[in-house]
């Protein structure tokens, strides 16, 4: 017998099984063996092959196909008179072979072909099929009343096992298409079956039945799947467009060669969880302020306490579409007139470092911030616009660089007066400026000083420029 394997990609024969032939008187050349039939168990883990002319059926441990080892053999006739296992002796040799489904009986028949029989064999009577039962794993037959108590102690530690188990037992596929099978052969189901119930086993032998007669050749009805693209292209139209309808997107649809109908948009928006037009066309807090960004300014004010506990107070503002830091500057007494002071020395110069003129400036309802402070900016065009109270999100941006502000610098440095917090502010408002990286600007800085290179530096030509007395590491490219 030959192993076919695939090792490389192709195929390949190996010899792993091998009869010798045998002297025998009477004969002219030694009695090769004849391998009649053979088969496989259930299981895959053992096969069996009758030798005809020798008269021997072998068992073969095939765990390893390229390795098989010689479990078990049986004699019945044969030329060669080794006959031990059977009662009387059996005229002819084993050549048909049927194993049963629990892999434990193996039915043997004696008769080639008449003709032949008789030429080998003369004593073979062609009217009589001796057939014989073996048990394969103990080597020789069982009485009934022992195979009876052997099926008993079995039910009885089975039912034993169930009922200490914690759960039932999930039977695989395979499990469940031998039962039925077992079971479809079998009259009275309920005196053998324990792990299932006999009506479960018909139900499974229905389901092979309907598995079988069920051909995957049937054309499947309906209207064909909406492609992917097309799919895409809905849900992107309608959340760049969102005042856009169902008729609006199927013209635009249209035009790049996509011809969907209005219930198709209606569908996968619903699936996307998309509203209709009047409903998702809604606009925003931040929808509003992406829109308008770069019309927008925004101011705050928080507090610094000194190493002697004084309270500072300091303005600042940002610009939303460039993200530029602008300080107002800073004071121990924010009354109504230097606040407004302060406002109108910086409201100039915010105008002239953004370049286009902003239209709207954005603030809470901070109560430092006096009737005359909006004066001075309604004087320059731009129209203030308060938040709703206590909610500190409509101002994310100012909150956001107040609370980054904290972070790195007052709270890691013990401020001394006004004059040293003027010049940390200014030393960090430069740094944020120019050298900071924004993730609202993709990771670039509001106003870089230079290009990003096109090419990535090698570690020698990077070095580092402390800010603030190396509170801040400035990694930049050595000129």
């Amino acid at each position: 017998m030959f192993h076919y394997h695939k090792p490389n990609g192709r195929w390949q024969a190996d010899k792993v099984i091998d009869v010798d032939a045998v002297e025998v008187a009477g004969w002219p050349f030694p009695l090769p063996g004849l391998i009649t039939d053979l088969i496989l168990s259930l299981d895959d883990r053992f096969l069996y092959f009758s030798n005809w002319l020798h008269g021997d059926i072998r068992q073969y441990d095939v765990n390893d196909p390229a390795n098989p080892k010689l479990t078990g053999r049986v004699w019945l006739g044969g030329l060669l008179g080794k006959a031990p296992d059977v009662r009387r002796e059996l005229a002819g040799g084993p050549q048909m072979l049927q194993l049963s489904l629990d892999g434990k009986r193996l039915y043997v028949t004696s008769s080639l072909y008449s003709c032949a029989g008789r030429l080998v064999h003369p004593c073979l009577d062609p009217g009589t099929l001796p057939t014989r039962l073996l048990e394969n794993q103990a080597g020789w037959s069982k009485r009934p009343a022992h195979l009876a108590l052997e099926v008993l102690l079995q039910r009885q530690q089975l039912r034993i096992a169930l009922r200490t188990a914690p759960a039932a037992p999930r039977l695989s596929r395979w499990e469940q298409v031998t039962l039925a099978a077992l079971g479809a052969r079998y009259r009275d189901l309920a005196t053998v079956l324990v792990l299932v119930q006999p009506a479960t086993v018909l139900r499974w032998h229905r389901a092979i039945v309907r598995r079988k007669w069920t051909y995957g050749t049937t054309p499947k009805r309906g209207r064909p799947a909406t492609p992917a693209a097309t799919v895409d292209l809905i849900v992107r139209f309608a959340r760049e467009n969102r005042a856009w309808g169902y008729g609006k997107l199927q013209g635009e649809l249209l035009e790049v060669g996509h011809r969907v109908s209005r219930a198709t948009i209606k569908r996968v928006l619903r699936r996307q969880g998309l509203p209709p037009a009047p409903r998702r066309g809604r606009t925003t807090w931040r929808a509003f302020l992406a829109q308008h960004r770069e019309q927008l300014l925004a101011c705050d004010c928080f507090t610094v306490d000194t190493l002697c506990l004084q309270r500072l107070y300091v303005l600042l503002f940002i610009a939303l579409g460039s993200r530029r830091l602008h300080r107002a500057g800073c004071t121990a007494h924010p009354t109504a007139a230097r606040v407004t002071q302060q406002a109108r020395q910086r409201t100039w110069q915010l105008q002239e470092a953004e370049g286009a003129p902003r239209r709207f400036l954005l603030r809470d309802r901070d109560g430092t911030s006096p009737a005359s402070f909006e004066t001075v900016f309604a004087g320059q065009g731009l129209t203030v616009v308060k938040t709703p109270p206590r909610t500190p999100n409509a101002n994310a941006a100012a909150e956001r660089v107040v609370r980054s502000l904290r972070a790195e610098c007052p709270d890691r440095v013990r401020i001394v007066n006004q004059g040293h917090l003027r010049s940390v502010l200014a030393q960090y408002a430069a740094y944020d400026n120019h050298r900071r990286p924004h993730q609202g600007r993709g990771q670039a800085p509001p106003v870089p000083l230079a290009a990003a290179p096109a090419v990535p530096a090698v570690p020698a030509q990077i070095r580092c420029r402390p800010v603030l007395g190396g509170l801040i590491s400035d990694d930049d490219i050595a000129a």
